[in-house]
């Protein structure tokens, strides 16, 4: 395993920690599942998470989970502030059950039933 020093000239606050990095690899499939990038796109791009050729990455994806695949790909190389952005972002664009996983941990689908089963990490 590969560990990284936090950088100054990202204020001490980059790359995100191996809790977030945990959180969005334990619920990657179910993020891919939930997450809805219309309106979240948007708010990351004119809060600055993302830019222009980011965007338009995830946005040249045809189908959604394609799309949400991609946006977990950028979401870890963020910045610890930007991952907080997203997570305000998602709850500006009604998904803070999303915004929960990723501010807490948990919810990951069980492949056996059809609930979601929320872990701490």
């Amino acid at each position: 395993m590969c560990s990284l020093e936090r950088r100054s000239e990202h204020g001490g606050d980059w790359p995100l920690t191996d809790n977030e990095i945990s959180i969005l690899d334990t619920n990657r499939e179910s993020l891919v599942d939930v997450l809805d990038c219309s309106d979240l796109l948007i708010r990351l791009f004119s809060a600055q998470v993302i830019n222009v050729r980011q965007r338009e990455t995830i946005s040249s994806k045809r189908k959604g989970h394609r799309k949400n695949e991609a946006l977990l790909d950028i979401l870890r190389r963020l910045s610890i502030a930007d991952y907080r952005q997203v997570i305000r972002c998602l709850h500006e664009s009604n998904q803070s059950h999303v915004a929960e996983i990723l501010d807490n941990g948990g919810g990951r689908f069980s492949t056996s039933r059809a609930c979601v089963i929320f872990v701490r990490v």
